[in-house]
């Protein structure tokens, strides 16, 4: 039996696109369903984003790229199911596969996530 990730990228967020809250309807889904969109998540999730930009900075790929990395090689997940709106997201989620994150970057990230998480 294997496990199968929904969210990869948690609806961008984890990719950066999302550096200032959105300022989409108040009612909106996203904010119910994924809620680091709302504080003090929101915040809590830019501090971890800053570790995943030093990261994507150091292997020249965008961010979205070392969420997914995290993800498959996180040891919880067998395949990450991913969305793309565009052709160059599906090509930049696709050349994530193309390299992998070290021990110390994992975690780094970890670390992230536990304060994230606190």
């Amino acid at each position: 039996m294997g496990v199968m990730s929904y969210g990869s990228l948690g609806a961008g967020f984890l990719s950066g696109r999302y550096r200032t809250r959105p300022d989409w309807p108040e009612d909106d889904f996203r904010f119910t369903f994924y809620d680091y969109f709302n504080e003090p998540k929101f915040s809590k999730g830019q501090k971890m984003l800053a570790v995943m930009d030093e990261i994507a900075a150091e292997h020249g790929v965008p961010v979205g790229q070392v969420a997914i990395n995290w993800n498959i090689q996180c040891g919880l997940v067998d395949t990450a199911i991913l969305g793309a709106s565009k052709v160059r997201h599906a090509e930049e989620n696709c050349a994530s596969t193309l390299w992998c994150l070290s021990e110390e970057e994992m975690a780094r990230l970890e670390k992230a996530l536990e304060e994230f998480e606190a």
